[in-house]
């Protein structure tokens, strides 16, 4: 049976909180100066994907399967491919490898810098957990069990055998093939949190007092971003913690509530223009990013004869970020254009 607790017509304050966190994503990539937005982009989007995708796993998980696994291995084929060609001319980048391939595609993530699929693995192995859980205890069931498991993973984060078996992992070559499922308990409370949104009706309710529940987050938020320390909401590795919980809530739930409806046409048109590409944007900028970082000078180095161009960096911090987030735009824009339904599933 259907969801009917959120509005199926498009939520422009959910795109812009998506081109907000995708560029989060290319900035903290492109070296920018960090900031706690870069760490709240991952559970955003986890708590999104399971808060707009739930009802389409469970009415039509082959088309929702096909959604992630497509774009999932061809990303995964495309950036270990494209940087291992990098890691061959350009000799401070990792050099290719079977493992690194195999890693690449189990995992999402290898050793020359296109890890950030992860995301899509994860995404990936929560949803046949959470299609298995509705096949057997429905949905209201599903959004429980899952509840129940959000408490444990912050129980497990909280005493630190997060950050102990993650740092563990991460630290040993040979436990590469973990690096998927070392970080699914940072991962299962945004999932859990994205199903209760949608159960619950919890944004419906946001949504008929907005500008009262917009202006709590906000004091939320600011009061989360000025305060020295979190020992409550503290915990885990990188994504872990019920403040990540709590701050992925709180913008997930003000964007999606904001009124934008009533803005120009036009404005409207390019958020949605631009909003388009985030999933695309985040799973191809590493190679954009290498290019510009890497090859670009190295390039010019070698046609002038000079050494006069650092191939650590092209470009700086917010020039670099959002360079790098225009191209994979455009690229995204040009493989829907140029493979059409293909293309699509690819990039959006």
């Amino acid at each position: 049976m259907e969801n009917t607790n959120i509005k199926k017509e498009y939520n422009y304050g959910l795109c812009i909180l998506k081109i907000w966190m995708a560029f989060e994503v290319v900035y903290l990539h492109a070296g920018g100066t960090f900031s706690i937005w870069m760490l709240t982009a991952v559970p955003v989007f986890m708590t999104l994907s399971f808060l707009l995708a739930t009802d389409g796993l469970y009415r039509n998980p082959k088309k929702r399967f096909e959604r992630l696994l497509l774009p999932y291995l061809f990303w995964c084929v495309i950036n270990y491919t494209a940087l291992g060609i990098m890691g061959m001319v350009v000799e401070s980048m990792p050099k290719p490898s079977v493992r690194g391939f195999v890693s690449e595609i189990l995992c999402g993530t290898a050793n020359n810098d296109a890890g950030q699929i992860w995301f899509l693995n994860n995404l990936i192995l929560l949803s046949v957990m959470a299609l298995l859980l509705y096949k057997t205890i429905e949905r209201k069931g599903t959004m429980a069990f899952t509840v129940v498991l959000a408490v444990l993973c912050l129980i497990y984060e909280k005493v630190g055998l997060d950050f102990v078996v993650q740092g563990k992992v991460n630290m040993t070559p040979g436990l590469w093939y973990l690096k998927g499922a070392v970080t699914l308990p940072e991962m299962i409370p945004y999932m859990s949190l994205g199903m209760v949104l949608l159960e619950t009706g919890v944004l419906k309710a946001f949504r008929k007092k907005a500008i009262s529940a917009i202006c709590i987050m906000t004091c939320f938020l600011i009061w989360y971003l000025t305060a020295e320390s979190h020992p409550i909401l503290g915990g885990g590795w990188l994504y872990g913690g019920l403040g990540h919980i709590c701050v992925a809530f709180a913008l997930v739930a003000m964007f999606y509530i904001m009124p934008l409806e009533h803005l120009p046409d036009w404005i409207l048109k390019a958020i949605k223009t631009v909003g388009r590409y985030t999933m695309g944007i985040f799973l191809c900028h590493i190679i954009i990013k290498q290019l510009y970082e890497n090859l670009v000078p190295y390039v010019i180095n070698e046609i002038s004869g000079m050494k006069s161009i650092d191939p650590g960096r092209l470009l700086h911090g917010r020039i670099e970020a959002v360079t790098v987030f225009a191209v994979s735009w455009l690229i995204c824009f040009a493989m829907e254009k140029l493979l059409k339904e293909t293309g699509r599933k690819l990039v959006t």
